[in-house]
């Protein structure tokens, strides 16, 4: 069955990206400006943007869906998440064939152990051979990983300057209270009156939020050692 099938990276075939944005909001709902400004990121490092698709007489179909971007803090890890498949083609076993070509793409990559998080579909990854683990972190696109870059080179500067404006607003504190001194020295007391109304009602009580939780819904943190 795998060979009317193939796997290919979403940004060699960007003419997809509008049947791509389609398949991913059919289970997580997304504008589509902000579904394609994800898509667009798909890179030859990452987060990459992989598709399942079969070609027949000239024509690709699009089959399934996946997406792999860095974790942070294990260099050989990768995280896996949005695989999808379309709704059609369910129940073939095409999701465990994407699971395998994803696996060995990041295999290819030079990745050791694959990452992810489920809430419903546990058991399907449990067949894939994922074990469960603890949590890791994503880095989510090209802006977040340039934002972690950013905050590790300005951290010392930061230091330097919130030490300084410290200083300067201690200085301005001390010298405000000083004035101030001055001027209660200098003023007679003012005998205190008050026109207030006593007889304003006191405000309505606020109503409590009441926030629907699924309680039943627990994410799953998972992983593969690629072999």
């Amino acid at each position: 069955m795998s060979l009317k099938y193939k796997l290919i990276p979403l940004h060699e075939r960007f003419e997809i990206l509008n049947e791509c944005c389609e398949l991913l909001n059919t289970e997580w709902k997304k504008s589509y400006g902000i579904r394609s400004r994800s898509l667009n990121q798909s890179c030859d490092s990452l987060p990459c943007n992989l598709l399942m698709i079969h070609e027949e007489q000239g024509n690709t179909f699009l089959i399934g869906h996946s997406r792999l971007t860095e974790v942070i803090g294990e260099p050989t890890s990768i995280f896996l998440t949005s695989v999808i498949i379309q709704p059609s083609k369910r129940g073939q076993g095409l999701g465990k064939l994407l699971m395998s070509f994803t696996e060995q793409y990041a295999l290819n990559m030079g990745y050791t152990t694959v990452c992810l998080s489920t809430e419903n579909k546990l058991e399907f990854y449990i067949k894939c051979g994922y074990v469960e683990s603890g949590p890791v972190e994503q880095c989510v696109g090209k802006q977040l990983q340039n934002k972690i870059l950013q905050l590790k080179n300005g951290t010392r500067h930061s230091i330097q300057s919130n030490a300084h404006n410290s200083t300067n607003q201690l200085m301005e504190h001390n010298s405000i209270n000083r004035t101030m001194e001055h001027n209660n020295s200098t003023v007679e007391p003012m005998e205190h009156t008050s026109n207030v109304s006593h007889n304003i009602p006191p405000p309505p009580k606020l109503k409590m939020l009441q926030i629907k939780t699924n309680e039943n819904m627990k994410k799953f943190w998972m992983r593969k050692v690629l072999t």
